[in-house]
């Protein structure tokens, strides 16, 4: 009988992987990582080709890219600790789906990456058919809203807090399950003049982020039964989802 039992990790302990092949409905992805069991942060990069399976020579190119991409746009975020292998890959796969992607470039550093040297893309990658578990991830409908309120200070009729809430959704009226995404402004005004840090911010920028904060990093919730006709894709009343996910996001979930 053995005497080897589970692993105890450390803060120190990760397990790393260079160029593994996983096969997920259709796709052939390469991928190399590095996982923190114990804190669950995780540094990776990845290629996904176009379905078929690869050659010597692709397999090769995607490898030497695989390892580029690890090395100098990497991925690290926290996902959770303690996952199993299998664990880890699913996680992996996952990200690269619905989560942040294959790899990371700065926004300065875009315009001179060089693209004829990495054909297999990030833009490439939207047609990925990959299953996730969040089916709620799969709706194409994502509606905006936004709303403000305001609060007197106690030292003149224009002088008061503001808080500015741009929220993206969706939802299936079917369960009440509503992923959101929120950017929120936190201001006050003084003798009726609004800050000038607020003004640098158009209304379409401030969408744009609550958008970008949905497909990347979603807060899940339920909506109450008597709200989820809201949720309808033809429906143009959400002033009570909105609350509602005021509501969930001022009891203490964050972005």
């Amino acid at each position: 009988m053995s005497q080897i039992s589970e692993p105890v990790y450390s803060k120190s302990s990760y397990t790393k992987e260079n160029c593994i092949w996983v096969h997920a409905y259709g796709h052939y992805v390469c991928i190399s990582y590095k996982y923190y069991h114990l804190t669950g942060l995780i540094k990776f990069g990845a290629s996904v080709t176009e379905g078929c399976e690869p050659d010597e020579y692709k397999t090769k190119f995607v490898d030497n890219l695989t390892e580029m991409r690890y090395d100098l746009y990497p991925i690290e975020k926290i996902i959770s600790p303690n996952l199993t292998y299998e664990g880890i890959i699913e996680k992996i796969v996952d990200e690269l789906a619905y989560g942040i992607g294959c790899y990371y470039i700065l926004e300065e550093e875009k315009s001179n990456y060089d693209y004829e040297n990495d054909p297999i893309m990030l833009n490439t990658f939207t047609n990925f058919n990959y299953d996730s578990d969040r089916k709620i991830s799969r709706l194409k409908t994502v509606h905006n809203v936004f709303t403000y309120n305001a609060e007197k200070k106690p030292i003149g009729k224009c002088n008061y807090y503001e808080k500015d809430y741009y929220i993206a959704f969706r939802g299936t009226k079917t369960t009440g399950e509503l992923e959101y995404g929120i950017c929120v402004i936190d201001y006050h005004i003084e003798n009726g003049e609004t800050p000038e840090f607020v003004e640098k911010y158009t209304k379409q920028s401030l969408i744009d982020i609550s958008n970008e904060r949905l497909f990347y990093s979603p807060i899940s919730m339920i909506v109450p039964y008597e709200f989820r006709d809201q949720l309808d894709r033809h429906s143009e009343n959400h002033e009570d989802i909105m609350y509602c996910i005021i509501d969930h996001f001022n009891k203490g979930y964050s972005v």
